[in-house]
């Protein structure tokens, strides 16, 4: 069986690392078929290297529509027509027997083209959201038409368990001890939050040596963050590793004894695969609120700080406390991710 699927999205982490998911368990399945990505150059698609030949990035025009200015919505309109005729040659190039959006503004090209082509050819589109609450672009492909999965329960949705990419799934159930009370610690932030999460935890940082002198660090610090968070680290002599991203970002996770994170829905199932202790610090200017509400479906109250009041004395009690939570799902029953890639005609 030789099909071809087209995924649109990215932009953030979040968005991208799912798709690519679904495309590394679609040529598990299917290993003779294509995949084919189309996203921004910008995005975090743009500066990554797929090392599949069987995987192909496309790139389009596209803006975001939320929190920017009335003059700012307007170029954003002129950039997603811009995308949406180039995605519209690149499906009929292309003919995909699948188009999956997987969120974001960089989706909307790629979905539109394909509900528009659907109207000549059999098509399925289907469009997945990541978070609680489901975004813009989502809740109106799922009205238009397109299929619409989740992965928490959400209305007009149909809730799936997310794919985990083949790196994840290598370092679930690592043979490294881990220690408690935490002798390494992970500090990541994402790709959007990463500025105001450093600069509370190293506000608290100071007084957590004190009463923890041995502990190293590893810190995700993001693209604009790097030398403060460097530098802080070496003005307390302290044993730290600073980078801005990882690929392998689990390798770090499982390394460590207790994960200090922001609350974005694919970060959260990696970090449950891989049953590490978290503190979860809510992206407080994610799209309604989605982070905190995500967070609030797989973690105990107690392990989730507001942003404001990351402090050492917030985090004390969870340092001293004798049973240190892991994430569990706390939803409802969900289906396989297998679903999303059927064809119209048949299951796996």
């Amino acid at each position: 069986m030789s099909r071809k699927i087209l995924i649109c999205g990215g932009g953030t982490g979040g968005h991208f690392f799912c798709g690519l998911a679904f495309a590394e368990k679609f040529l598990e399945l299917e290993p003779k078929s294509e995949v084919h990505f189309v996203g921004v150059k910008r995005g975090i698609e743009g500066r990554f290297v797929l090392k599949d030949e069987r995987m192909k990035m496309h790139f389009v025009e596209s803006l975001g529509f939320k929190n920017v200015s009335l003059l700012k919505k307007i170029r954003a309109l002129g950039s997603v027509f811009h995308g949406c005729l180039q995605a519209f040659f690149l499906v009929k190039a292309l003919r995909p027997d699948l188009i999956l959006g997987v969120g974001g503004y960089s989706s909307v090209p790629g979905v539109f083209a394909g509900l528009v082509w659907r109207l000549f050819r059999r098509i399925k589109v289907a469009v997945i959201e990541q978070n609680s609450v489901a975004g813009l672009a989502n809740r109106v492909f799922s009205v238009l038409g397109a299929q619409s999965y989740s992965a928490f329960q959400t209305r007009g949705f149909k809730t799936i368990e997310l794919p985990m990419r083949h790196q994840v799934m290598r370092s679930g159930g690592g043979e490294r001890h881990s220690n408690w009370p935490p002798k390494r610690l992970l500090i990541m932030g994402g790709s959007q939050g990463a500025l105001a999460l450093n600069r509370a935890w190293l506000r608290l940082l100071p007084e957590l040596v004190k009463t923890f002198p041995e502990l190293e660090f590893v810190h995700q610090s993001g693209r604009y963050g790097f030398d403060e968070v460097q530098s802080t680290y070496q003005k307390l002599n302290l044993q730290a590793e600073v980078f801005d991203f990882s690929e392998n970002i689990n390798h770090y996770i499982q390394d460590s004894d207790l994960v200090i994170s922001r609350a974005g829905a694919l970060s959260l199932f990696e970090l449950m695969i891989l049953e590490k202790p978290v503190v979860l610090v809510p992206f407080p200017q994610a799209a309604d609120n989605h982070q905190l509400k995500n967070a609030q479906t797989v973690q105990d109250p107690n392990w989730i700080i507001d942003q404001n009041d990351l402090c050492w004395e917030r985090l004390k009690p969870l340092f001293m406390n004798k049973d240190p939570k892991k994430l569990s799902w706390r939803g409802g029953p969900r289906a396989s991710w297998k679903e999303v890639l059927q064809s119209n005609s048949g299951a796996y």
